[in-house]
């Protein structure tokens, strides 16, 4: 399914110009302190991996740096 989303987007030539975020949510203990969380697009390295303990809190601010839009001054993370 993922390989199927990227060539259409590779088709309408949008690859180049659009961020993918997936993320997975399982429920059980285990599961919830290991979600992964891939991002790819514009100004993401290839193949960059982190091995930082972060919460859902961190998203928004990482989006926000991701988009240049300005961060707000009460978001966690």
């Amino acid at each position: 399914m993922v390989d199927g989303i990227f060539s259409h987007l590779e088709g309408l030539s949008l690859l180049n110009n659009i961020y993918i975020v997936y993320s997975r949510k399982s429920y059980g203990f285990e599961e919830d302190i290991n979600i992964p969380l891939i991002i790819c697009g514009p100004r993401v390295r290839e193949n960059a991996t982190t091995d930082i303990v972060t919460t859902h809190t961190d998203l928004a601010p990482t989006f926000f740096r991701l988009l240049r839009i300005p961060l707000q001054s009460d978001f966690d993370g």
